[in-house]
């Protein structure tokens, strides 16, 4: 990343990068992945780099993002670890990859959700993150998905920011504060990418 001068500074460009300029766009039906395959636990990174080379309009979801924006940090160096977060919940208005609009309600496209990106908060139709994979390096939160989120946030500032908790249903489905045994929210860290990263043993990538 031209002009990037610390790690941190190098994934925040690239997280940028790819929410603004690779022409990924969120997948507003389904939130399927198109380079993760969960079947084989494998992420095409390859195919990653091509679309976003390409410039083409590419659906992608969260674990797309997360995961691209991760496989690609290692290439520079940068061995940032990949946080699943579920439940997730409900989002405060903001953007998601690819959609100008503001959304509070990322499957708008789906015959079950509202039709508009940004619907009431007690619409009983509108849609939430069931679950949401985004990037940890240090303790700044980089997500390439919804936001961007760049780093400049801790995990409870980025889950002040991005989830509605404004109202009861919103508060009873999204992430709780502390879990059961006094943990901060529901985390999984999936580990990093290189070979001194917390033990990777769900994702392998394909070239």
């Amino acid at each position: 990343c031209e002009g990037a001068t610390t790690e941190t500074n190098a994934l925040a460009k690239l997280t940028q990068f790819l929410f603004s300029d690779a022409g990924f766009v969120y997948d507003t039906s389904y939130g399927t992945p198109h380079f993760f395959d969960r079947r084989k636990t494998a992420f095409r990174l390859g195919d990653y780099i091509s679309a976003a080379i390409s410039g083409l309009s590419n659906e992608v979801n969260c674990f797309d993002q997360a995961h691209g924006l991760a496989f690609s940090a290692s290439v520079l160096g940068v061995d940032p670890e990949v946080i699943r977060m579920e439940p997730f919940g409900y989002l405060n208005p903001g953007h998601l990859v690819g959609i100008t609009n503001l959304c509070n309600n990322p499957f708008f496209s789906s015959s079950s959700s509202h039709p508009n990106p940004l619907c009431d908060t007690n619409d009983c139709s509108r849609s939430k993150f069931s679950c949401h994979f985004f990037v940890r390096k240090g303790v700044g939160i980089f997500d390439a998905c919804a936001g961007p989120a760049l780093g400049n946030e801790s995990l409870e500032q980025y889950v002040t920011r991005m989830v509605d908790t404004s109202t009861t249903d919103e508060r009873i489905y999204s992430v709780p504060k502390r879990d059961v045994f006094g943990n901060a929210y529901f985390v999984t860290v999936e580990g990093g990418v290189s070979s001194n990263a917390i033990p990777y043993t769900a994702i392998k990538r394909i070239e």
